[in-house]
């Protein structure tokens, strides 16, 4: 039996840098899917929501942090 479960990784912080990469894709992969009429409401909000916490992630990276805080 393995030492740890797949949800295991999830819970170490990962690298700043990392962590945007993915936010990142998902932005673009969402931008790409969006219909060019009748844009779902919820599908804006989730996009102003990745803008924002992209843009919280680059500053953070500008001041020099390189992982999310631990859960200690």
């Amino acid at each position: 039996m393995p030492d740890h479960t797949p949800g295991d990784a999830a819970q170490l912080p990962a690298p700043l840098p990392a962590q945007l990469a993915v936010l990142e894709r998902e932005h673009a992969e969402l931008v790409a899917s969006l219909p060019k009429h009748s844009v779902p409401a919820v599908t804006v909000i989730r996009l102003e929501d990745l803008e924002d916490t992209i843009a919280a992630l680059r500053a953070r990276i500008a001041a020099g942090e390189e992982t999310a805080p631990g859960k200690d």
